[in-house]
C-alpha cells in the first residue's frame, strides 16, 4: 500500500513539473497512455499524434 501511495505521489510530482508535456505527447486527460490496452491492431492503427512518442533514452520492454 505504501508503494502505491509513493506512485500517486511521484506522478503528482511528474504531472506537476511537466503536464503541459504530457497532455501535449498523450492528449488530454493522457488517454493514449492506455494504448498497451487496446488489442494491437486497434494500437498500431492509431493516428501517430495520439500513439506515445518513444524517447532517446528511454527503454522499453
Amino acid at each position: 500500500m505504501k508503494g502505491m501511495i509513493r506512485h500517486d505521489i511521484d506522478l503528482q510530482q511528474v504531472y506537476a513539473d511537466f503536464g503541459p508535456m504530457l497532455v501535449e505527447a498523450y492528449g488530454p486527460g493522457l488517454q493514449a497512455l492506455e494504448t498497451y490496452r487496446a488489442p494491437a491492431t486497434e494500437a498500431s492503427e492509431q493516428p501517430a499524434a495520439k500513439r506515445p512518442l518513444r524517447r532517446a533514452g528511454r527503454k522499453t520492454a
